[in-house]
Order: structure tokens, then C-alpha cells, then sequence
């Protein structure tokens, strides 16, 4: 083999490369020192003057690259058993190439065979062997390329997957969220679930007590005809007393007309003469003692009957009279009441007070008693109340103290009966607790309500002149009139329960609207100039998210607390809702209510403590005056709907508001747009205009987004913004997803007609998300047109499916199951996240256009649409651009890969007729693969 053919020369695009192989051994250079030099100077030459790079790839043992380079510019060739020298161009001047090959292979002949003939031809084996080593060789080369291919991919795949990797870390943390929110909603559920149980038990103890309170009453009945019986049975008594004691009379009358005439007596005793006893004493003896036989059987009858005697006339006298003064009272009690307001409540609670203690002076009364003690607790966390008829109590006995109350002996109550504790009984403790009232004979009955107790009743020492003190028949009038006493304090204490939830709120303890409507209605007829104030936190849905429902509601109470201190507890405050609140000022405090208003901002925008964290609460505060009401007779609605409207009116930078009489025209325009829509629809003052959509960069248009528009015969155009909102809020939201729907279709329909496949967009509202019926109605729709389910697009929002998801996701999944396509609008400024992308059934993700406008401007806005972009294209979705005004901004967007544009560049939104004209003016139509396609001409 001649040195010539070990010489090769490849061009592979601005490099040149000369390889040189020979079959000698650089053995046979070693005493040749000559050429040695030479081909170290030639090559040294041509790098410093041609503009070369020099590489010599060899293998010698335990030498490398760098010694072999520095061992060539010394001009010593070392010893190799295998050299390959590579002489690459750095220029891309081909005509180089044939000087440079022809100078190396001369160079390289006379190094390597210096004055020696050439060797005789190889054999036919040995070219063999050598071809398949080169072959080898190459296969060698190739395989370690492949290798490095392998590893590069191995290298992709190893990113790949440890993006995915992190992709599933974040997906477990929001599950992890999801789950923490789940538990939370599980407690609130409980805790609701025990306040219902605990409600049904009230209501069952209710009932429960309605049907003894009815039992009672047939009991109470029955009382009442054994009553009259027994009443009966006392009138006979009665009776024959009286005629026993006419019959005594009679005897002693003849008794003494006896006397007389025996001479023994005067009947008038003052007449001063003494009786002489008679000549018969045997008779007036007989009749004397016949007389004291009947007086002493007439004490025995009514030593036998007095109790019952008196229970009968105190029954008699119950059943009989008109109207008893205790039950009047109780029924003042029944019937009282009190307002919303904090002073309504006071005045109620004095009136209820003097009316009790109206009730203690009729018990002592009626039961003849020294004292009577009434204690009662409207609530079960409220002390004690003590009330005293008649003779006071001892000092030591004058304090409520709940401590000696709950050890004194007399008021352990075991039951409902009434207990009777006598000095001459008693011993140890109830001995002292006699002594404490100073009483010698004390009545105690407990009043219980349905669920708890609610006082006792204390009856100390009967006044009477026998000293026979309290009887049986005292007993059972105390338990009837303890029973009657516990039902009109436990249905009081009901009511007040009633009217407190009525006009309060359970979180606060502020008045709620109802309460604030009543608390205000009357002192702003009384006061020259009203103000209702208006405060609005708007952090708590964040918190409460974030951290849980109970940590929203403490945000809550502090702000209900701090607007307290600051305004004073005569000021009416309500909270209305969520973070809202209102407060009335009257005459001078209204006179200042920017000066108030900036005192309770500062106040509010104060850190809160939340959970080891500090968060301040954006504060935005509006009011309305009765001065500034155009209405005549403002009442507390008008002014809070007022206060409202300055409160929609405030700004970041101007978080005080007050309410201005234009404000008002805000509502009138919206309650005239929202009564003439359905009459625009059918008057054609409604119309679908399209915005044409191109994919990128391809310049291909693929549809349009169909925007309802309307132009009113007195506002002229109405701002989406403006009427749809109301549209939705009054229910209306159907009729206008229909009507677009219909005229969407009907575009597409003649498109098709046409052999065009495009596709129109239409938005979703939260409403139509939540209808299930909306599906039946899209799949008649597109039979109605007969148009390809894929040909249609609609557009959601992400605040509107995570305000119901619930609801909205089996809408979705059905609307996608059908071939609908399925895209998420106003992408990255709602609830933007993986695992929001990953659970809607979605095709598409459209690009807020905020972002795409600020891309010239803010790098931050760019690398969000970047990372939107990467984002749905990892996971199969179209993305979609809105807002494209400008080529470079549709530069940017074909370099980060984005599919499809929208935006003023290409079009603005045009209606039907001018869409038709705008195709033929701005597209050519290609036939690609037998389907006919519109291709933009030129951009904007």
C-alpha cells in the first residue's frame, strides 16, 4: 500500500480534514532523524502560515495528547507504534483544500519513506484483514456515536422524568390541601350535624314538657271536680256547723233564760249583781256540760278539717274569681318584649325585674308569709337574680355569691317537689342554712324549664296567730304555682332566644340587617341628619380558604370588636354579611363622618393575628346621608343601598367614598338594562359579532369567537361587562346562550355548506355551567344544524366552574363526551394550576390577553406566557393567545410555540355580513390533502 492511499481528504461543511495511515512501524523513523525534523517543521509551518489546527491523535502507551503536541512543536517525533495526524481547515475557502492535501501527502511520503523504493504489493489476505479492520473500525465509530445518541436521550428522559417527578409532588401537595380542606368541611359538618341533634333534643324535651304541661292540665282538671266535690262536701260541713252553733246558741240562750230564773246570774254583765246559785244546780250542771260538749266537738271538727277547708277555699277562690292578680302578672311576663337595640334590652330586662318582684309580693301575700325569696337566671350562663318580698335578708344572706349559693343546703334540689325545712327538724347543715335567713320554717320549690334550671322559689315562716305554720294545702298550692312560675320563665326565656337570633348575629353578637333595619328605623325619623356607613373587609374569603372557616370567623369578631371600641356602645352596628358592615350616626356624629370613617380605617387595616401569622385586611368604606338622598323619607334600605353603591365606587387609591346622588343613576340604568332584554333580543338590538382566530405560524384560520353585542336606542352601546353581569343576576343568562348559540351555528352551518371546516367559540356563564339540561339542549341544537359536535368550542372560565364544581364538572364531562371542544378562558388570572388543568375535561387553554399585552414591556409577563405555553403543550392542549395587537408580539409567541392568535393584528370583532367581506378581502382559500382551507394573506 503507497502512501498515497493512506492519505484521505473529507469536507463536512467549513472543516477539512486530512488523515493520514501507513503501514510502517515508526519504528523504522528512529535513525532517520532527518525526516523527523522535516515533517515536524512542515507541519509547524503550516499551522503558523495557512491558518490550520494541527491535531495529532495517537496512541503511544502512557502518553497523551497534550505530551504528543509539545513533543511535535520541540521537533521530536516520539516512537508510536500507530499515529493519525488531522489537518483541519478553519476557513470555508474550498479552493485550499487540493494545495493543502497534495503539500501533507508529500510531506508525509517523504517522512515516512525517505529514499526507499516502494514496498511490494500487499497480499489479497492481508488487504482483506485490513478492510474488515477498517470496517471495524468504522462499525466501532458508529456504535460509540449511537452510544452517545443513547446517552443524550437517556440524559432527556432522566429531565423528563424528573420533572414529572416534581409535576406529582406538587399534585400530592395540593391533594394534600385538598384533604386538610376536606377534614375542616368534615368538622363543620359535625359540628353542625351535634347543633341539629341538639336542637331535635330540645325540641323533643319541648314537647315532652308540652305533653306533661298537658297532663297536668287533665290532672289539674280532675283536681278541679274533686275540688268542687270536696267544696260541696265543705258546704254540708259548713252548714251543719252552723246549725250545731245556732243550736248552741239556742241552748246557751235557754241556758240563761234558765239562770235568770233560777236566780244564779244577770245576762248583762254589767250590771254588777251577783248570781246566787239556785235551788235545782243538778240541771244547770246538766245543760252547762251539754253545752261543752258541743263546743269542744265543733274545735274537734275544725281541728280535723282545716286543712282541707282551706284548700278548698283557696280552690274555691281560684276557680271562682274573675281574674287572679298572679296570673295577670305572669301574663305581662308572657307577653313583654324588647327591640333589637342594646337600650331596648335593658328596658325590657327593668320592666321584667319590677314585674317578678310584683310577682314575690303577691306569693307572700297569698301564702301569709314573712319573706319570699324568688331567684331566677334568664340564662343558663348568667348569675343569679335575687328578689325579696316582705321582711329583708340578713346581710350574710344578701350577696349572690354562685359559690355559696351552689353549697347551701336548702337549694340542692334532687327533683321538682316542694321540700319543707322546720328549725324543730333540722340539724347540721340545713340547721345553718335556717339560721342564715333567720327563719324558722322555710318552703323551697325549684322552677325548671324544658333543659335546664331556672331559679327556686323560697317561702319563709307563715304569719299566722295559731303557730300552726304551713299546712298541706300550702304545699300543693307552691308546686302548682311553682309549675306555672317555671313555664313562663323557661317560654320568656325562649322568646328572648327567639327575638335575639331574630335580629343578631350568632357570630358577632352585632345586630344583623332585620335588626339593624328596626334598631335604625326610629331614631332617623327623630334626628335632623342620618348617616349609614358601609365597611367592607376583603381578605376573609383568602383566610378562610387558606386556613379554614374558624380562622375567617375570629378575623370577623376582631373587626366586629375594633369597629365597637371605636364608635362606642350607643351607636347601632350590624354585620350584614360575610365581611360587611354598618353603623348609623346621628346629628354631630354625622356632621363627621369623613373624620369617623378615616378612624375606623386606620382602626381595621391594623394587622390581625391569625394562626402564628399577621395578616391585614384590605378596608374599603362607604356612606350615605339623608341629605344627600334624593328620595324624600330615606329609610335605613335606601341608605344602605346607598352606602353600597359608594362602597362599589371606592378604589385602591381612594378606599373613602361618599355617595353622590349620579351614583344612583348606576341602578336605574341597570334595572332598565336588565326589564328591555328579552324586548332587545327580539328587536335585533343584540347582535353576535366574530373575531377571527389563526393558527400560528401557518397563517391558517381556523374560526372565531362569537361576542354578543348590544347597541341601545338610548345608552347606545352597552359594554358587555356592564349588562351581561345582569343578565346572569336576574336569570336571563339561558335565553342569551341560546340565542348566540343559534347564530353560532348558523354561521358554521354555511361554512360547511361551503367545504369549510371552522370552528366558533362561545362563552359559558357560571349559571349555564350549573343547568344539567344544558347538554340536552347544545346536542338538539347541533342536530337542529346539523353541525359536527367538533366544530364547536365553548369557553369557560375558571372562576366559573370553582364556584360550583360539583355541579359544572358533569356538565362538562358530558358536553365533552358529546365531541365538543372544551377551553379554559382568561387562563392564568383565576384558579390556574396543574391540577386544575389535569381534572376539566378541557382541549384548550386561551391566554389571559392581559399577559400577551405586557410582553414588550415586562419580562415577568413573558415568562408567564412562556411557561403557559410549556404548560399546556405538556399536557396535549392548544394554546391559544388573545390580545395580539402587534408583529412583534406574534413573533415572540411563534418562537415560544403557541398554536393559535387572536387579537386586533388579525382582527377586531366585525359582525356577520362585515366577517364574509373580511375573508374575501383578507384570505385566499388553498386546496391541501383534498380539503379546502382559508389562509391569512399577510398579517394586520
Amino acid at each position: 500500500m503507497s502512501a498515497a492511499d493512506n492519505c484521505r481528504l473529507s469536507a463536512d461543511g467549513d472543516t477539512c480534514e486530512v488523515r493520514m495511515r501507513s503501514g510502517r512501524p515508526w519504528g523504522a523513523l528512529k535513525g532517520d532523524d532527518r525526516a523527523r525534523h522535516d515533517l515536524a517543521r512542515y507541519l509547524r509551518g503550516l499551522v503558523d502560515h495557512s491558518g490550520l489546527t494541527l491535531k495529532v491523535i495517537g496512541r503511544r502507551c502512557g502518553c497523551s495528547d497534550t505530551t504528543v503536541s509539545k513533543q511535535l512543536a520541540g521537533e521530536h517525533l516520539p516512537r508510536w507504534e500507530f499515529v493519525e495526524a488531522v489537518v483541519e481547515a478553519c476557513t470555508s475557502d474550498e479552493r485550499h483544500w487540493p494545495d493543502r492535501k497534495r503539500a501533507v501527502r508529500e510531506l508525509w511520503q517523504r517522512a515516512v519513506h525517505p529514499r526507499r523504493p516502494d514496498p511490494p504489493p500487499a497480499e489479497p489476505g492481508l488487504v482483506d484483514a485490513h478492510t474488515r479492520l477498517v470496517r471495524a473500525q468504522a462499525e466501532t465509530i458508529a456504535t460509540q456515536r449511537r452510544l452517545i445518541e443513547v446517552t443524550d436521550e437517556l440524559s432527556l428522559a432522566r429531565r423528563q422524568l424528573l420533572e414529572s417527578v416534581q409535576v406529582e409532588h406538587r399534585s400530592s401537595q395540593v391533594i394534600a390541601v385538598l384533604q386538610v380542606v376536606l377534614l375542616r368541611l368534615s368538622a363543620l359538618i359535625s359540628n353542625l350535624t351535634a347543633e341539629r341533634d341538639r336542637r331535635l333534643s330540645e325540641a323533643t324535651g319541648y314537647r315532652a314538657e308540652l305533653a306533661q304541661a298537658r297532663r297536668k292540665l287533665s290532672d289539674a282538671e280532675r283536681e278541679r271536680g274533686r275540688a268542687r266535690n270536696q267544696l260541696g262536701q265543705a258546704r254540708e260541713e259548713r252548714e251543719r256547723a252552723s246549725a250545731l252553733t245556732e243550736l248552741l246558741h239556742d241552748r246557751i240562750g235557754r241556758l240563761e233564760d234558765r239562770l235568770r230564773q233560777l236566780g244564779v246570774g244577770s245576762p248583762d254583765p254589767g250590771a254588777g249583781d251577783v248570781v246566787a246559785p239556785g235551788p235545782n244546780p243538778s240541771t244547770a250542771d246538766e245543760i252547762l256540760l251539754d253545752t261543752s260538749a258541743g263546743l269542744d266537738r265543733l274545735q274537734r271538727l275544725l281541728d280535723e278539717h282545716g286543712d282541707e277547708l282551706a284548700e278548698l277555699e283557696s280552690a274555691t277562690s281560684a276557680q271562682e274569681a274573675p281574674r287572679d292578680p298572679l296570673s295577670g302578672l305572669l301574663d305581662d311576663l308572657a307577653s313583654e318584649g324588647f327591640g333589637p337595640h342594646e337600650a331596648d334590652a335593658d328596658e325590657g330586662a327593668d320592666r321584667a325585674e319590677g314585674t317578678w318582684q310584683l310577682v314575690a309580693e303577691h306569693i307572700r301575700g297569698r301564702f301569709d308569709a314573712n319573706r319570699v325569696v324568688l331567684r331566677l337566671r334568664a340564662d343558663s350562663q348568667a348569675p343569679m337574680c335575687t328578689l325579696v318580698a316582705g321582711e329583708p335578708l340578713p346581710s350574710r344572706m344578701r350577696r349572690d355569691d354562685p359559690r355559696r349559693l351552689r353549697e347551701d343546703a336548702l337549694l340542692r334540689f334532687a327533683g321538682a317537689e316542694v321540700r319543707r325545712f322546720r328549725v324543730a327538724d333540722a340539724d347540721g347543715e340545713v340547721a345553718e342554712a335556717l339560721a342564715r335567713r333567720d327563719a324558722r320554717e322555710v318552703l323551697v320549690v325549684p322552677l325548671r324549664g324544658a333543659t335546664q334550671l331556672l331559679g327556686a322559689v323560697e317561702v319563709h315562716d307563715r304569719l299566722d296567730r295559731g303557730g300552726h305554720g304551713f299546712r298541706k294545702a300550702h304545699l300543693a298550692a307552691l308546686r302548682d304555682l311553682a309549675g306555672r312560675l317555671a313555664i313562663v320563665a323557661d317560654n320568656r326565656r325562649l322568646l328572648a332566644r327567639l327575638r335575639h337570633d331574630a335580629y343578631r348575629d350568632p357570630l358577632t353578637g352585632l345586630l344583623n340587617r332585620p335588626g339593624f333595619r328596626e334598631a335604625a328605623s326610629e331614631p332617623m325619623r327623630a334626628a335632623a341628619t342620618a348617616v349609614v356607613v358601609r365597611v367592607d373587609l376583603d381578605v376573609l374569603s383568602a383566610v378562610s380558604d387558606a386556613l379554614g372557616q374558624a380562622w375567617g370567623n375570629r378575623m370577623v369578631v376582631a373587626a366586629g370588636r375594633r369597629l365597637r371600641d371605636e364608635l362606642g356602645p350607643e351607636v347601632p352596628l350590624a354585620r350584614l354579611e360575610g365581611g360587611a358592615f354598618a353603623a348609623l350616626l346621628l346629628d354631630r356624629q354625622a356632621e363627621r363622618v369623613k373624620e369617623v370613617a378615616e378612624r375606623l380605617h386606620t382602626s381595621l387595616s391594623r394587622p390581625y393575628p391569625v394562626d402564628r401569622l399577621t395578616i391585614e385586611a384590605g378596608v374599603v368604606i362607604g356612606w350615605a346621608s339623608t341629605r344627600d338622598c334624593e328620595a324624600d323619607d330615606p329609610d335605613a334600605d335606601a341608605l344602605l343601598q346607598r352606602a353600597d353603591v359608594a362602597v362599589r365606587a371606592t378604589s385602591e387609591g381612594d378606599p373613602l367614598r361618599a355617595y353622590a346622588p349620579s351614583m344612583g343613576q348606576i341602578f336605574l340604568r341597570r334595572f332598565q338594562l336588565v326589564t328591555q332584554f328579552r324586548s332587545a333580543l327580539e328587536s335585533g338590538q343584540v347582535s353576535v359579532h366574530y373575531q377571527p382566530k389563526v393558527a400560528l405560524p401557518s397563517r391558517q384560520v381556523i374560526g372565531a369567537e362569537a361576542l354578543v353585542r348590544w347597541r341601545h336606542p338610548e345608552f347606545g352601546r352597552v359594554d358587555p361587562d356592564e349588562f351581561v353581569p345582569a343578565v346572569e343576576a336576574t336569570g336571563l343568562v339561558d335565553v342569551l346562550t341560546d340565542f348566540v348559540l343559534d347564530r353560532a351555528l348558523e354561521r358554521v352551518r354555511r361554512w360547511v355548506d361551503r367545504g369549510l371546516r371552522m370552528s366558533i367559540a362561545v362563552n359559558l356563564s357560571v349559571r349555564t355551567l350549573a343547568d344539567e339540561e344544558f347538554p340536552d339542549r347544545v346536542g338538539a341544537a347541533l342536530r337542529r344544524h346539523g353541525v359536527p359536535p367538533e366544530l364547536l368550542t365553548f369557553e369557560l372560565t375558571e372562576s366559573g366552574v370553582m364556584a360550583d364544581p360539583e355541579r359544572a364538572l358533569p356538565v362538562l364531562r358530558r358536553l365533552h363526551a358529546m365531541g365538543v371542544v372544551l377551553a379554559v378562558d382568561d387562563f392564568g388570572t383565576g384558579y390556574s394550576s396543574l391540577a386544575y388543568l389535569r381534572q376539566l375535561p378541557v382541549d384548550e387553554v386561551k391566554i389571559d390577553k392581559s399577559f400577551v399585552l405586557g410582553m414588550g414591556t415586562d419580562l415577568g409577563d413573558m415568562a408567564v406566557v412562556r411557561s403557559i405555553v410549556e404548560l399546556g403543550h405538556s399536557l396535549g392542549l392548544t394554546v391559544v393567545a388573545e390580545g395580539v395587537e402587534d408583529d412583534a408580539a406574534r413573533d415572540q409567541l411563534v418562537s415560544m410555540g403557541c398554536d393559535v392568535a387572536q387579537g386586533y393584528l388579525i382582527s377586531r370583532p366585525v359582525p356577520d355580513e362585515d366577517l364574509e367581506e373580511w375573508l374575501r378581502a383578507r384570505t385566499v382559500q388553498v386546496e391541501r390533502n383534498g380539503t379546502m382551507r382559508v389562509v391569512l394573506r399577510e398579517w394586520g
